[in-house]
């Protein structure tokens, strides 16, 4: 199972009605329509190039197939707050993206995540599994991931990280916290209940350093 790889989802991934908000005006949207990308451009390839920009919610990316005869893809990216939509915008005008991308151009995406105080939530698109070694090295996580019912999601898991005698921490990282991470800190919790595994989320990868 490949970052890259798509497939059935468990919950509709891409439903954001709940989030959909014509009305809105700009400076309260939280989304982004990012247009004119790789027609191949994969899902890793994408999030390290907007790195330190804020927490993603959802992030989809569109193939030229499925929005009519184009030869470029689209990626909907959907932050927890304004300020990270702004960071991203800051990012997707710089002279590195375009270098990267010329043809890209970006507009904003009415999708907005609702009003919260800063900070209620630690859910992120990460999965941070602590336990010993067997149960959260890659062999093991990849068969539990296999082994749940229509779950085939973008996932990257990264080496486990010795702490203390015997217990090792493993981050399990997901395109998206909407019904990805969002649906698979349910199935962790399932799956080592009474294991003495501590199943919590970790940090977005492209949350800025400062923060």
């Amino acid at each position: 199972m490949s970052y890259d790889e798509i497939g059935p989802y468990q919950a509709n991934f891409d439903d954001l009605r709940h989030l959909h908000q014509p009305s809105l005006g700009r400076s309260q949207k939280c989304a982004i329509l990012v247009r004119g990308l790789d027609p191949y451009i994969e899902y890793r390839d994408l999030l390290d190039q907007i790195r330190n920009t804020g927490r993603i919610f959802h992030i989809r990316i569109i193939r030229p197939h499925e929005y009519g005869p184009n030869d470029t893809a689209q990626a909907r990216i959907v932050m927890w707050d304004v300020r990270s939509r702004k960071n991203l915008q800051i990012k997707l005008d710089s002279p590195e993206f375009g270098y990267q991308h010329p043809r890209v151009r970006h507009e904003y995406d009415s999708y907005c995540i609702p009003p919260r105080p800063r900070n209620i939530s630690t859910d992120s698109r990460v999965i941070r599994l602590k336990g010993t070694y067997g149960l959260v090295c890659r062999d093991t996580i990849y068969e539990n991931l296999s082994n749940a019912e229509f779950f085939y999601y973008p996932v990257d898991i990264t080496d486990p990280i010795q702490e203390g005698e015997s217990h090792y921490i493993t981050d399990v990282i997901f395109a998206s916290y909407h019904n990805l991470a969002q649906t698979a800190y349910g199935i962790f919790g399932d799956i080592y209940r009474n294991k003495g595994v501590t199943v919590s989320f970790g940090v977005d990868p492209c949350v800025p350093l400062e923060e």
